[in-house]
Protein backbone atom coordinates (compact mmCIF):
# COMPACT_ATOMS: atom_id res chain seq x y z
CA UNK A 1 0.00 0.00 0.00
CA UNK A 2 1.64 3.05 -1.26
CA UNK A 3 -0.42 5.54 0.83
CA UNK A 4 -1.04 5.65 4.75
CA UNK A 5 -4.67 4.58 5.33
CA UNK A 6 -5.33 7.43 7.73
CA UNK A 7 -4.70 9.72 4.81
CA UNK A 8 -7.36 7.99 2.37
CA UNK A 9 -9.56 7.66 4.71
CA UNK A 10 -9.79 11.70 4.38
CA UNK A 11 -10.39 11.51 0.24
CA UNK A 12 -13.54 13.07 -1.26
CA UNK A 13 -16.34 10.68 -2.61
CA UNK A 14 -17.27 7.18 -0.44
CA UNK A 15 -14.38 5.45 1.26
CA UNK A 16 -15.56 1.98 2.46
CA UNK A 17 -14.03 -0.85 4.41
CA UNK A 18 -15.75 -4.61 4.94
CA UNK A 19 -15.72 -6.52 8.06
CA UNK A 20 -14.10 -10.09 8.17
CA UNK A 21 -15.56 -12.19 10.97
CA UNK A 22 -14.79 -15.72 9.37
CA UNK A 23 -11.49 -17.25 9.69
CA UNK A 24 -11.08 -18.65 5.93
CA UNK A 25 -8.55 -16.06 3.98
CA UNK A 26 -10.49 -16.62 1.40
CA UNK A 27 -12.77 -14.10 2.14
CA UNK A 28 -10.39 -11.55 3.12
CA UNK A 29 -9.04 -11.85 -0.55
CA UNK A 30 -12.60 -11.29 -2.11
CA UNK A 31 -13.00 -8.50 -0.41
CA UNK A 32 -9.67 -6.63 -1.53
CA UNK A 33 -10.40 -7.77 -4.79
CA UNK A 34 -13.86 -6.01 -4.84
CA UNK A 35 -12.24 -2.69 -4.23
CA UNK A 36 -12.77 -1.39 -0.53
CA UNK A 37 -10.01 0.82 0.45
CA UNK A 38 -9.49 -1.70 4.02
CA UNK A 39 -10.21 -5.10 5.05
CA UNK A 40 -11.13 -5.16 8.48
CA UNK A 41 -10.26 -8.31 9.90
CA UNK A 42 -11.19 -9.30 13.75
CA UNK A 43 -10.33 -10.62 16.55
CA UNK A 44 -11.70 -9.22 19.61
CA UNK A 45 -15.32 -11.64 18.63
CA UNK A 46 -14.07 -14.35 16.89
CA UNK A 47 -11.86 -17.74 17.30
CA UNK A 48 -9.19 -16.54 14.40
CA UNK A 49 -5.54 -17.17 15.87
CA UNK A 50 -2.99 -15.29 14.82
CA UNK A 51 -1.66 -18.18 12.07
CA UNK A 52 -5.32 -17.42 10.74
CA UNK A 53 -4.78 -13.62 10.77
CA UNK A 54 -2.06 -13.88 9.36
CA UNK A 55 -3.33 -15.74 6.20
CA UNK A 56 -5.85 -12.98 6.20
CA UNK A 57 -3.44 -10.16 6.08
CA UNK A 58 -1.11 -11.92 3.24
CA UNK A 59 -4.84 -12.36 1.09
CA UNK A 60 -5.09 -9.01 1.03
CA UNK A 61 -1.57 -8.15 -0.14
CA UNK A 62 -1.96 -10.64 -2.49
CA UNK A 63 -5.06 -9.30 -4.38
CA UNK A 64 -4.60 -7.04 -7.41
CA UNK A 65 -6.30 -4.06 -5.65
CA UNK A 66 -4.28 -1.06 -3.30
CA UNK A 67 -6.66 -2.39 -0.20
CA UNK A 68 -5.38 -2.30 3.41
CA UNK A 69 -5.38 -4.64 6.31
CA UNK A 70 -7.01 -3.79 9.40
CA UNK A 71 -6.92 -6.11 12.51
CA UNK A 72 -9.02 -5.57 15.20
CA UNK A 73 -7.23 -6.40 18.88
CA UNK A 74 -9.44 -7.71 21.72
CA UNK A 75 -8.11 -5.41 23.49
CA UNK A 76 -5.47 -2.14 24.85
CA UNK A 77 -2.96 -4.52 25.46
CA UNK A 78 0.86 -3.85 24.08
CA UNK A 79 1.70 -7.39 23.97
CA UNK A 80 -1.37 -8.19 21.78
CA UNK A 81 -0.77 -5.68 20.16
CA UNK A 82 2.93 -5.93 19.43
CA UNK A 83 2.50 -9.37 17.59
CA UNK A 84 -0.47 -8.68 15.66
CA UNK A 85 1.77 -5.45 14.07
CA UNK A 86 4.42 -7.96 13.56
CA UNK A 87 2.47 -9.69 11.22
CA UNK A 88 3.06 -6.84 8.72
CA UNK A 89 -0.68 -5.41 9.21
CA UNK A 90 -1.56 -1.82 7.70
CA UNK A 91 -3.67 -0.56 10.99
CA UNK A 92 -4.96 -1.60 13.99
CA UNK A 93 -8.21 -1.43 15.47
CA UNK A 94 -8.88 -0.84 19.38
CA UNK A 95 -12.16 -1.49 21.18
CA UNK A 96 -13.64 -0.18 24.41
CA UNK A 97 -11.17 3.40 24.68
CA UNK A 98 -12.43 5.39 27.34
CA UNK A 99 -10.40 7.73 28.01
CA UNK A 100 -7.26 9.99 26.64
CA UNK A 101 -5.12 7.24 29.25
CA UNK A 102 -6.45 4.43 26.78
CA UNK A 103 -5.51 6.19 24.03
CA UNK A 104 -2.28 6.77 25.10
CA UNK A 105 -1.71 3.64 26.10
CA UNK A 106 -2.31 2.22 22.66
CA UNK A 107 0.21 4.62 20.82
CA UNK A 108 2.88 3.56 23.13
CA UNK A 109 2.00 -0.30 22.63
CA UNK A 110 2.64 0.65 18.60
CA UNK A 111 5.32 2.87 18.46
CA UNK A 112 9.44 1.90 19.33
CA UNK A 113 11.24 3.38 21.49
CA UNK A 114 12.08 6.24 22.72
CA UNK A 115 7.80 6.88 21.49
CA UNK A 116 6.73 3.57 22.87
CA UNK A 117 7.08 -0.03 24.36
CA UNK A 118 6.95 -1.66 21.40
CA UNK A 119 9.24 -4.81 21.50
CA UNK A 120 12.08 -5.15 18.55
CA UNK A 121 12.03 -8.41 16.66
CA UNK A 122 12.22 -10.33 13.72
CA UNK A 123 8.88 -10.74 11.62
CA UNK A 124 6.83 -10.76 8.46
CA UNK A 125 6.63 -6.59 8.74
CA UNK A 126 10.28 -6.11 8.65
CA UNK A 127 10.95 -9.20 5.96
CA UNK A 128 11.45 -11.50 8.76
CA UNK A 129 14.71 -8.86 9.87
CA UNK A 130 15.81 -8.50 6.52
CA UNK A 131 14.50 -5.03 6.79
CA UNK A 132 14.61 -4.45 10.19
CA UNK A 133 16.96 -1.18 10.51
CA UNK A 134 14.30 0.87 8.30
CA UNK A 135 10.85 -0.27 9.53
CA UNK A 136 12.21 0.97 13.10
CA UNK A 137 12.89 4.35 11.46
CA UNK A 138 9.60 4.22 9.46
CA UNK A 139 6.83 2.80 11.12
CA UNK A 140 5.23 5.31 12.60
CA UNK A 141 4.86 6.84 9.00
CA UNK A 142 2.78 3.98 7.31
CA UNK A 143 0.78 2.53 10.49
CA UNK A 144 -3.04 3.61 11.22
CA UNK A 145 -4.18 3.64 14.21
CA UNK A 146 -7.79 3.61 15.29
CA UNK A 147 -9.42 3.75 18.29
CA UNK A 148 -13.26 2.47 18.83
CA UNK A 149 -15.39 5.09 21.00
CA UNK A 150 -18.44 2.77 22.13
CA UNK A 151 -19.41 3.88 25.81
CA UNK A 152 -21.06 6.81 27.62
CA UNK A 153 -17.51 7.13 29.02
CA UNK A 154 -15.59 7.16 25.86
CA UNK A 155 -18.03 10.22 23.77
CA UNK A 156 -17.78 12.12 27.13
CA UNK A 157 -13.84 11.81 26.95
CA UNK A 158 -14.08 12.00 22.57
CA UNK A 159 -12.25 15.75 22.51
CA UNK A 160 -9.09 14.47 24.72
CA UNK A 161 -8.82 10.86 22.82
CA UNK A 162 -8.73 12.61 19.62
CA UNK A 163 -6.00 15.19 20.45
CA UNK A 164 -3.87 12.48 21.34
CA UNK A 165 -0.83 12.51 19.77
CA UNK A 166 -0.53 9.41 17.53
CA UNK A 167 -4.10 8.30 17.09
CA UNK A 168 -5.14 8.69 13.58
CA UNK A 169 -8.95 7.80 13.50
CA UNK A 170 -12.04 7.03 15.89
CA UNK A 171 -14.53 4.93 14.94
CA UNK A 172 -18.66 4.65 16.36
CA UNK A 173 -18.49 1.25 17.54
CA UNK A 174 -22.67 0.78 17.05
CA UNK A 175 -23.86 -1.86 19.78
CA UNK A 176 -21.78 -0.92 21.74
CA UNK A 177 -22.28 2.37 22.31
CA UNK A 178 -26.13 2.03 21.97
CA UNK A 179 -26.14 -0.78 24.79
CA UNK A 180 -24.27 1.33 26.80
CA UNK A 181 -26.43 4.24 26.48
CA UNK A 182 -29.05 1.96 27.53
CA UNK A 183 -30.82 1.80 24.35
CA UNK A 184 -29.60 -1.19 22.00
CA UNK A 185 -29.70 -0.35 18.47
CA UNK A 186 -32.04 2.05 18.36
CA UNK A 187 -29.96 4.24 16.04
CA UNK A 188 -32.98 6.59 15.77
CA UNK A 189 -33.02 7.66 19.23
CA UNK A 190 -31.83 11.36 20.11
CA UNK A 191 -29.27 10.29 22.69
CA UNK A 192 -27.39 8.00 20.36
CA UNK A 193 -27.39 10.31 17.51
CA UNK A 194 -26.32 13.08 20.07
CA UNK A 195 -23.58 10.82 20.67
CA UNK A 196 -22.35 9.79 17.15
CA UNK A 197 -22.37 13.64 16.14
CA UNK A 198 -20.41 14.33 19.33
CA UNK A 199 -17.85 11.94 18.36
CA UNK A 200 -17.81 13.33 14.66
CA UNK A 201 -17.04 16.90 15.86
CA UNK A 202 -14.58 15.69 18.44
CA UNK A 203 -11.98 13.71 15.77
CA UNK A 204 -13.26 16.75 13.07
CA UNK A 205 -11.67 19.08 15.75
CA UNK A 206 -8.89 17.36 15.83
CA UNK A 207 -8.50 17.03 12.10
CA UNK A 208 -8.95 12.91 12.25
CA UNK A 209 -11.30 10.86 10.03
CA UNK A 210 -14.04 9.14 12.03
CA UNK A 211 -15.76 6.29 10.54
CA UNK A 212 -18.43 3.80 11.53
CA UNK A 213 -20.05 0.39 11.08
CA UNK A 214 -23.30 0.35 8.69
CA UNK A 215 -25.20 -2.99 8.08
CA UNK A 216 -28.15 -3.25 5.28
CA UNK A 217 -29.81 -0.72 3.46
CA UNK A 218 -31.42 1.43 6.06
CA UNK A 219 -28.16 2.19 8.23
CA UNK A 220 -25.96 2.76 5.29
CA UNK A 221 -28.80 5.47 3.88
CA UNK A 222 -28.98 6.83 7.62
CA UNK A 223 -24.87 7.14 8.23
CA UNK A 224 -24.18 8.48 4.49
CA UNK A 225 -26.44 11.26 6.00
CA UNK A 226 -24.17 11.77 8.97
CA UNK A 227 -20.24 13.50 8.35
CA UNK A 228 -18.36 10.09 8.69
CA UNK A 229 -14.98 10.27 6.53
CA UNK A 230 -15.55 6.52 5.80
CA UNK A 231 -17.97 3.37 6.65
CA UNK A 232 -17.69 -0.21 7.09
CA UNK A 233 -20.42 -1.26 4.79
CA UNK A 234 -21.24 -5.05 6.16
CA UNK A 235 -19.77 -8.19 7.49
CA UNK A 236 -19.22 -11.51 6.13
CA UNK A 237 -21.50 -13.27 8.89
CA UNK A 238 -24.05 -10.30 7.90
CA UNK A 239 -23.90 -11.41 4.40
CA UNK A 240 -24.29 -15.25 4.94
CA UNK A 241 -27.13 -14.52 6.87
CA UNK A 242 -29.32 -12.79 4.66
CA UNK A 243 -28.38 -14.00 1.62
CA UNK A 244 -28.95 -17.40 2.51
CA UNK A 245 -31.89 -16.47 4.18
CA UNK A 246 -33.50 -14.46 1.38
CA UNK A 247 -32.85 -17.67 -1.28
CA UNK A 248 -34.43 -20.24 1.12
CA UNK A 249 -37.64 -17.54 1.77
CA UNK A 250 -37.84 -17.01 -2.36
CA UNK A 251 -37.74 -20.45 -2.92
CA UNK A 252 -40.31 -21.74 -0.76
CA UNK A 253 -42.66 -19.07 -1.89
CA UNK A 254 -42.03 -20.00 -5.45
CA UNK A 255 -42.67 -23.91 -4.71
CA UNK A 256 -45.92 -22.65 -2.22
CA UNK A 257 -47.13 -20.89 -5.22
CA UNK A 258 -46.64 -23.47 -7.99
CA UNK A 259 -49.18 -26.30 -5.71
Amino acid sequence: MEQKLAERMRADGPVTGNWVSLSDPTVAELYAELGFEFVLIDTEHTSSSLETVTESIRAVDAATTEAASVVRVPAVDATTIKRVLDLGVDGIMTPMVEGPDDAAAVVEAVRYPPDGIRGVGAGRANRYGLDLATKLETANEYLTTIVQIETRRGVEQAGAIAVTEGIDSLFVGPADLSHSLGSFADWHGEEYEDAVKRVIRAGHDADKPVGTLAIGDEQLERWAAFDFDYVIVGYDVGYHIEGSRHAKETYESIYDSSE
